[in-house]
């Protein structure tokens, strides 16, 4: 969702940009604020993206606790995988390191 909005936010600015270079033309004469409006609309949802990343980051270090990326159990602290998947990920490693 915030990877939506940066980029969101980011085309709405350059469609802005774009205006306002149309604007200085002959054919577009009286609507100088439009572009100016468009482009801070789209500031505004740029920062709400980035600050609603920065937020879903924070919230996954040590909010709720460390969780599975696989299965969402529980952690260990200082741990990624649970005891299953943490023996697993070792097992496929060591496949891919006879493998080479």
């Amino acid at each position: 969702m915030a990877n939506l909005l940066i980029r969101l936010g980011l085309l709405t600015a350059a469609l802005a940009v774009l205006g306002l270079i149309f604007v200085n033309t002959e054919m577009a004469q009286g609507h100088e604020g439009l572009p100016v409006h468009i482009l801070l609309a789209g500031a505004v949802i740029f920062g709400g993206g980035v600050a609603l990343s920065i937020l879903s980051k924070a919230s996954n270090v040590r909010l709720w606790g460390a969780r599975c990326p696989k299965c969402g159990h529980s952690v260990k602290r200082g741990h990624i995988y649970c005891e299953d998947h943490f023996q697993q990920a070792i097992d496929q490693a060591r496949e891919r390191l006879r493998t080479r």
